[in-house]
């Protein structure tokens, strides 16, 4: 017997089957209040009786203590926060019943990973490689980001949305050999890097793209394969409230990712506001 200590509240597994399950699971619906809880930010689990089955990982079915634990039998299942290595079947939301974007923008720091810029002091030493378990700098340090961040972007992608870069880190080269490195999927060798096409990938802080990011996303609407998107179908996670409202300004849906960085309630959020005149209605990865 095992414990999964990596529950947290912006586990999906910790959200109601309407949010999506695991890939693998066969979630089980939760009732309005737990709906509620997941959209308020708030932690769904506190709603379940005690011996609710909340899903599966790996084939496990794991049962709501109350504790804030979650048990399961046969297998190895185990994650324990901010950089912290997955498993091999990395969990992945079903988003098929969402108007989805075309784009989604991702800032780095403080979003997806938890440093304020990786030449921040302590600055990180490169070169970055994967350790099996997280991109590490040249000293053994690993590269912290958040835990939700893995299922997101492997399950936009399953789902065909494109992803794109918006940042101000000081180092871009850094950044994309970090993203190049981090291993979503061990048994295809996919890495982070591999989902974001360095035309979508605007990491740049001077002249027109400082102190703003109302370049970086009018150069990702331009550069989108197929051709340019209405900024209504463009999506965007940044922890900058300043930046969340240019991205409202120029007609795109924004979502605020401080104190904790994406996570999937966040996504969650985002997709909320879109509707079917703001975004690609997918199924299976194709537009219908």
């Amino acid at each position: 017997w095992l414990k999964l200590e990596w529950l947290t509240a912006s586990d999906p597994r910790a959200l109601p089957d309407r949010l999506g399950p695991l890939c693998s699971a066969d979630g089980t619906a939760p009732d309005d209040k737990a709906d509620a809880a997941a959209a308020s930010g708030e932690h769904p689990q506190a709603f379940l009786p005690v011996g609710s089955t909340i899903g599966q990982s790996g084939g496990l079915e794991e049962a709501w203590d109350g504790s804030g634990a979650v048990s399961a039998a046969d297998g190895v299942a185990e994650r324990s926060g901010v950089g912290a290595g997955f498993s091999e079947q990395t969990p992945c939301i079903d988003l098929s019943g969402y108007t989805l974007p075309r784009v989604v923008v991702f800032d780095l720091d403080e979003t997806c990973w938890d440093h304020f810029g990786l030449d921040h002091k302590p600055p990180f030493k490169p070169p970055f490689t994967w350790s099996g378990s997280a991109v590490c700098d040249a000293t053994g340090r690993p590269v912290e980001v958040f835990p939700d961040l893995p299922q997101i972007l492997l399950s936009l992608h399953n789902h065909g949305v494109t992803l794109a870069v918006a940042s101000h880190d000081g180092k871009p080269e850094w950044c994309r050999q970090v993203m190049d490195s981090y291993v979503l999927d061990f048994d295809t060798g996919l890495c982070w890097g591999q989902l974001i096409p360095e035309e979508l990938t605007f990491i740049k802080y001077s002249g027109k793209y400082w102190p703003g990011k109302t370049q970086h996303f009018q150069d990702i609407r331009e550069n989108m394969p197929g051709g340019p998107c209405e900024f209504s179908e463009m999506l965007v996670l940044d922890d900058s409230k300043s930046i969340c409202q240019q991205a409202h300004r120029l007609g795109a849906h924004a979502v605020r990712c401080n104190n904790g960085g994406v996570t999937v309630a966040k996504l969650i959020e985002g997709l909320s506001y879109m509707t079917p005149a703001r975004g690609v209605k997918r199924k299976n990865g194709d537009a219908v």
